[in-house]
């Protein structure tokens, strides 16, 4: 897009600054007319190299995308499943998310583990839904990841937490149901447990884990 707006108005920045304009709000001009798109925002990620169909594993936070690379690359090549390991950078990744049509192999499965918490699975939410945009798939819970969170993390106070009920239930709607008791009490009584809580030490004392 900023190469588009440079060749037709002279300015890279100006068709960001026309988007929230009456002239693209109501449809008079959009980017389809226009010959051109956004820029796909990246995102990090760390092709580990395994055996069956790629999948793609998002954490939500920088430390857990470190302990998840690392672990992974502990185990030996012709077990540990071919992996892209992504970091969302938290509200960030329901954007990013798009950037996945580049990664090479193409991953056939999408998995996110995030904070047990209102922000965290609303992020997950919004990005199931760009992903289902992009690729037809659906973004879905790294279950076994989520499983040890609820079994070896400490809820604490989440500040997030000012949804309905309403709305903790759309949020529930997206947990597999094997999780949904412990997510739901966890909403009900405005706690959390942080991704953090399934760090590198054990991970690596439970590789089954990763197998998600």
């Amino acid at each position: 897009m900023q190469e588009r707006s440079l060749e037709i108005t002279g300015d890279e920045k100006r068709f960001d600054k026309l988007r929230s304009t009456r002239l693209f709000t109501t449809g008079a001009l959009t980017l389809d007319l226009l010959a051109c798109a956004p820029a796909l925002l990246p995102f990090a990620s760390t092709h580990v190299d395994g055996a069956g169909p790629t999948q793609l594993l998002v954490a939500e936070n920088s430390a857990t995308y470190q302990s998840l690379t690392q672990a992974l690359f502990t185990l030996p090549t012709s077990t540990r499943p071919d992996t892209h390991v992504v970091w969302g950078a938290g509200r960030q990744f329901p954007i990013s998310a798009e950037h996945v049509l580049l990664l090479d192999p193409a991953p056939a499965s999408f998995l996110y583990f995030g904070d047990l918490d209102v922000a965290g699975l609303q992020i997950a939410c919004d990005a199931d839904a760009t992903i289902h945009r992009v690729t037809g798939g659906h973004l879905i819970p790294a279950t076994s990841l989520y499983r040890a969170a609820l079994e070896y993390g400490v809820p604490r106070p989440d500040p997030s937490n000012k949804a309905t009920p309403a709305h903790h239930a759309q949020l529930l709607a997206w947990v597999s149901a094997e999780l949904q008791d412990g997510v739901e009490k966890l909403l009900r009584t405005r706690t959390r447990i942080p991704q953090e809580s399934v760090g590198l030490t054990l991970l690596l004392r439970c590789p089954e884990l990763l197998r998600c």
